[in-house]
């Protein structure tokens, strides 16, 4: 990859990791209920997601999205419906209220690890994972700036580099301004409130999925 190549692909990433959709919506959602570290956590999750499916492109595997879309469905509904629970979970629990120590990322507490349930690395991944579509972004997507014909060992870390420099920067601003909302508005109506629409965005992420697997 020229670097040129490598700016556009960057400049192009960043577009897209802005653009409004599941990982933004439950990134938000996490800022507004979970702690640092589940955020965090949750960030790498959708991370990890994406380098999967940078990997199947690389190495010539998207085939498998194409000949498998029965068992993609059955993903993209279950993770749908793994993200509805748990955005009904957060709006039943609305009143079940964080302290200081736990928003600020204590695990020690009982009700701070029944939030690790709730936000975490697993729910990033499954966002990711759950919506195929990404798959097919990345084949249409990476030939415009890597030479799939000559790939090297190079451009698959600078490939990966990018995306994991891109969705860390672009979904920790959501993050931040989700965070540093809740943060600003700690009496106990507020938060209630931000629970509601932390789990309504969690519903909102699971329909979008769903509604893509149409």
């Amino acid at each position: 990859m020229t670097l040129s190549s490598l700016l556009a692909l960057t400049a192009a990433m960043f577009v897209l990791a802005l653009t409004p959709g599941p990982g933004v919506f439950v990134t938000i959602s996490a800022g507004l209920t979970a702690s640092r570290q589940q955020i965090m956590l949750l960030i790498a999750g959708i991370i990890t997601g994406d380098i999967v499916f940078l990997m199947l492109t690389l190495f010539g595997l998207s085939w498998i999205a194409a000949h498998l879309h029965g068992a993609f469905l059955v993903l993209q509904y279950a993770g749908a419906a793994y993200l509805c629970c748990l955005g009904v979970r957060l709006i039943l629990d609305r009143n079940k209220l964080m302290s200081d120590e736990q928003l600020n990322g204590a695990s020690n507490a009982p009700h701070s690890r029944r939030q690790n349930k709730k936000m975490g690395f697993s729910v990033g991944l499954v966002v990711t994972l759950s919506n195929p579509k990404a798959i097919f972004f990345y084949i249409s997507f990476l030939p415009n700036f890597i030479d799939l014909n000559s790939l090297s060992t190079m451009d698959i870390i600078n490939a990966s580099l990018i995306i994991a420099l891109v969705l860390s920067i672009s979904m920790g601003f959501y993050a931040w301004l989700a965070y540093s909302t809740r943060k600003a508005s700690l009496s106990e109506n507020a938060q209630s409130r931000l629970n509601v629409s932390s789990g309504s965005l969690m519903l909102v992420t699971g329909a979008l999925l769903a509604i893509e697997a149409e």
